[in-house]
């Protein structure tokens, strides 16, 4: 299996919920994502829209 390095953004998003404790459904909840559009984010199989990135960023940063 093929390994990436992770986005400063996908990373971000990691540091956070193992520091909190959160599980992908968890977090996925806090951002008001879907877990499947969530889950695409943190894989990087798609980029985020500018709202997204907003949020996560307001929720991470806090």
């Amino acid at each position: 299996m093929e390994s990436r390095k992770l986005s400063d953004f996908a990373e971000k998003i990691v540091q956070y919920q193992e520091s909190n404790h959160l599980t992908d459904a968890e977090f996925a909840l806090l951002v008001r994502l879907s877990v499947e559009r969530f889950h695409a984010l943190k894989t990087m199989k798609v980029k985020p829209t500018g709202d997204e990135i907003d949020v996560i960023n307001t929720v991470v940063n806090h």
